[in-house]
């Protein structure tokens, strides 16, 4: 149809237009042979016949689009590829018919042990070997939301390994080799605001790129959504609650405060035991992803068997430093279009390392950071509201705006 395009309309814009979408089509053409070959497709459609045709089909293209070129090509050339633009479209027809047709050889498809009909099938289908191609450029999207995050550098080390790891084991399972049992969860330790929800969320975006969960969804709680205040009605709470994250992560923030009292909290224990079972029964459905004070954690995981053996894989959030801080503070205002003066600059820099210098467990860190901006913009309110001001005025932040009880 783009052949007979650039045939039909001897029009500059079209024509060469046409002609671009004509080359990328081909591009993609012998892009979904080579997807097919590389799973042991055999379709009805041959490779020669098909090279044959995208390079004719280039030739008709060059010859048709030299009409709007200085370049001399003899009229009888232009007319012959006017005439094989328009059978080209019936090929075009034939040829994708013939790409989606199994070859006709009287050989079964390979199967793997324990593998069904429809699982053969679905593993030489050419459609869904595309798609999987496709979505995982969607990868890129989730990395690049990972790499933009301030500081974290040692967690942007171990997700990356993660991810390497997954795509090697993929890589195993394609080509018919076993299977290496791997965990998927995950225990997230350090102080808050340190972006671990943050985190959570783009691993459950990796996690569906990759093949591993369907939806890749990412459902928050803590211990007060999965405990409730009488026996017997924890295990049904929290089970509602995996109930909502199946397919995808489910993260749990402070997990440490479900066994309490030295394992004496019984509410507490029956969450715990709950998670552990649909934990085995849905492994193939669930990622858990549990978070809180890095000692807290460590003493959580240890004081059962079951939690040990099912997380083994810590990541450590550590505190932001005075710049990552300077960092995140900038984006704030910057997203907002406000303007930072020379001066508010260095008596930021000055605040935010005596805050870092005196930091404690309590602090905040980004979310610390979040608190301070939002009183520089009501301490700057306060300040214009004692006169009358433009919008040069309200886009521009002073040293005297920053809060003086951090």
């Amino acid at each position: 149809m783009l052949l007979g395009l650039i045939g039909l309309v001897p029009f500059y814009p079209v024509s060469w237009g046409a002609s671009i979408a004509f080359a990328v089509f081909v591009l993609v053409f012998l892009w979904q042979i080579h997807a097919a070959g590389e799973v042991g497709y055999e379709c009805a459609l041959r490779k020669k016949p098909a090279l044959v045709f995208c390079i004719l089909g280039l030739v008709v293209a060059a010859i048709l689009i030299s009409r709007d070129t200085p370049v001399p090509v003899p009229l009888v050339f232009v007319a012959i590829a006017k005439n094989l633009c328009f059978w080209f479209v019936l090929y075009e027809i034939y040829i994708f018919k013939q790409l989606y047709t199994p070859a006709a050889t009287g050989r079964t498809l390979p199967q793997k042990k324990n593998e069904d009909d429809a699982a053969v099938k679905a593993r030489h289908d050419v459609s869904a070997v595309i798609k999987k191609k496709i979505t995982r450029f969607s990868l890129s999207h989730a990395e690049r939301e990972l790499y933009s995050l301030v500081g974290l550098t040692t967690v942007k080390k171990e997700i990356l390994s993660l991810k390497n790891m997954i795509v090697a084991q993929n890589k195993r399972v394609s080509v018919g080799l076993p299977q290496i049992p791997m965990s998927y969860h995950c225990v997230f330790t350090g102080n808050p605001g340190t972006g671990k929800t943050t985190v959570a969320r783009i691993v459950a975006q990796i996690y569906k790129d990759l093949g591993v969960l369907e939806k890749g969804h990412l459902v928050e709680c803590d211990r007060s959504s999965l405990v409730a205040g009488y026996a017997g009605q924890t295990a049904i709470k929290t089970n509602e609650v995996i109930d909502s994250a199946l397919d995808g992560v489910l993260f749990i923030d402070e997990a440490y405060t479900l066994a309490r009292n030295d394992g004496q909290d019984a509410f507490g224990q029956e969450a715990i035991d709950t998670l552990l079972k649909r934990m085995e029964d849905d492994r193939n459905r669930l990622v858990v992803i549990v978070a809180g004070y890095t000692d807290e954690m460590k003493t959580f995981i240890d004081s059962n068997p079951g939690l040990s053996s099912r997380f083994n894989r810590y990541i450590e959030f550590s505190d932001y430093s005075a710049s990552d801080l300077y960092e995140i503070y900038r984006r704030m205002c910057e997203k907002q279009k406000l303007e930072l003066s020379p001066e508010f600059e260095c008596a930021l820099k000055e605040l935010l390392q005596k805050i870092v210098d005196k930091a404690d467990r309590s602090f905040g860190n980004g979310r610390g950071i979040r608190n301070l901006y939002e009183k520089t913009l009501v301490n700057q309110a306060n300040r214009l509201a004692k006169k009358d001001y433009d919008v040069s005025e309200l886009l521009k932040l002073l040293p005297e705006d920053l809060p003086i009880d951090c």
